[in-house]
């Protein structure tokens, strides 16, 4: 927890100056130093301001399958956690190929519908056509530890294992998907989670100790709903705000003005970082209600939302245009729709 430094630690000598009631005094060598590093945390972080109130929490257990909204979660470090639900903790792989399916060429997958249920014990899946399928995570997270088996995964510059979900869970996303050679991974919360300084591009826009689960650019994506209702009201057709793929959506804000912030603190508890804005891709041309393509969705926020200002020049590794903050946990805690949410710019 940051907090105000002691004076009584911090200032035993004479004072130079008195600024919001703080003191600063004369010292040398590494006194000076932590004095100073500690008045400019405290300074920092005394200038959050209200923004908006938390309005949607959102996790999504399986990668490019539907989420799950909830009403508060934990801030972990490799993003939104309740009960047995993790974020992005499941993915779909082609293991002939080491790759994981993609909601763009796979757009079928939004219509996959995770719920939570034997009084959350477990993950239910739901899909048109299908059975539904019940997938048993603290059995899974056993299995894991006990007897992994695991599956080898490349996405780019990642390289990472997850733990094989079994055959009833592979069979039935390859029937729903038509595709052979499909398996169902799992992140246990045992494994060692993945670094988001690893991808070659983006990477030294992230701190070495920021982690992720199967997110693949960071733990936290934030999106502002003013934002969100300024961008659809340029399209032909309304879009859902989870096209965009939010964990964290905030409400009563000023379009745009999300792209400024810093330092987020979610109520009295958790705080979370911009490490950079959201760059946009393919897979926001997905409607997440039916899983319908619209390609004219990616090119009209690439008319007006490609980065100009030179300070979030250098916060961008493309030419994609930006629409919502890749975010890292600062502080853990707990978060709850209705949450103020204040900011630091």
């Amino acid at each position: 927890m940051i907090r105000r430094p002691p004076r009584s630690t911090l200032f035993p000598y004479t004072t130079l100056f008195r600024s919001h009631g703080m003191s600063v005094q004369l010292m040398t060598g590494a006194s000076l130093v932590v004095t100073l590093l500690a008045v400019a945390i405290w300074c920092k972080t005394s200038a959050f301001k209200r923004v908006g109130r938390v309005s949607k929490l959102i996790i999504y257990p399986i990668k490019s399958c539907r989420g799950i909204q909830v009403q508060m979660a934990q801030c972990t470090p490799t993003g939104l956690k309740y009960g047995i639900l993790r974020d992005r903790s499941f993915m779909i792989v082609d293991v002939a190929k080491g790759t994981f399916l993609s909601l763009a060429l796979n757009p079928s997958l939004v219509l996959v519908e995770p719920s939570l249920r034997d009084g959350g014990n477990g993950i239910w899946l739901d899909a048109p056509g299908m059975d539904t399928l019940k997938i048993a995570v603290d059995q899974l997270e056993h299995l894991a530890t006990n007897s992994p088996s695991p599956v080898s995964i490349n996405y780019k510059e990642l390289k990472m294992n997850g733990h094989d979900c079994g055959d009833t869970c592979a069979q039935w996303f390859q029937n729903y998907l038509n595709k052979p050679n499909l398996r169902l991974v799992y992140l246990p919360m045992t494994a060692p989670p993945v670094l988001c300084n690893t991808k070659n591009k983006s990477g030294s826009l992230f701190q070495k100790d920021d982690v992720m689960g199967f997110n693949f650019t960071s733990s936290y994506l934030l999106m502002t709903e003013s934002s969100q209702d300024d961008f659809a009201g340029r399209l032909e057709n309304s879009i859902p705000i989870t096209n965009f793929r939010p964990n964290i959506t905030v409400e009563e804000t000023i379009p745009y003005e999300e792209d400024k912030w810093e330092l987020v603190k979610l109520g009295d508890g958790p705080v979370i970082q911009t490490r950079k804005p959201c760059e946009r891709c393919i897979y926001i041309n997905v409607n997440a209600e039916n899983g319908v393509t619209d390609t004219d969705i990616l090119k009209i926020l690439t008319s007006f939302r490609k980065v100009s200002e030179e300070k979030l020049k250098s916060k961008v590794v493309s030419q994609s245009p930006i629409l919502g903050l890749n975010m890292c946990l600062v502080r853990e805690g707990v978060v709850k729709v209705g949450d103020d949410v204040s900011a630091t710019y």
